[in-house]
């Protein structure tokens, strides 16, 4: 069953952006934020990591490591739902190796293997070849999350 907007939005702003959400069990019930607002990582995948979180096909190529984005900083809600990226994110070049990255992830570490460490994920609009001397960056806003919901 999806959750309804409302809802949707405000665990958006709490995963994405550290904010308290209201109300959670009850009035007066808050779902507090974070004493620090940590990071979150975004990860490459050279296939579809699946809804169980599977990071067997994330990048192998040299140079590549998982990227920090702050959630006090890092994202900006968006009308109608959703948060995007509030600066470029930009990956180590590639000194070695080639592949094609077609898939993005959220995840709340950046070396775990767990599907619990996966927040969201997402293919690529177009694909990505990459190899030795390649930078891979999503521009501003370009790393558009939303968590499904249905309008009731």
């Amino acid at each position: 069953m999806p959750a309804t907007q409302g809802f949707a939005e405000e665990l958006e702003w709490y995963l994405f952006k550290n904010i308290d959400m209201e109300d959670f069990t009850g009035p007066g019930s808050d779902f507090y934020s974070s004493a620090s607002d940590g990071v979150l990582y975004i990860r490459l995948f050279t296939a579809s990591p699946t809804a169980d979180g599977d990071y067997t096909d994330e990048a192998t190529f040299t140079g590549y490591a998982a990227q920090s984005i702050a959630r006090n900083t890092g994202f900006t809600t968006i009308q109608g739902g959703g948060v995007k990226n509030t600066y470029a994110i930009t990956f180590p070049e590639c000194t070695g190796g080639s592949e094609t990255i077609t898939h993005v992830a959220v995840c709340r570490t950046a070396t775990g293997v767990t599907a619990t460490d996966m927040i969201a994920y997402s293919a690529l609009d177009t694909p990505t070849a990459i190899s030795s001397g390649s930078i891979l960056e999503f521009a501003v806003g370009s790393l558009d999350i939303t968590i499904g919901y249905q309008i009731m």
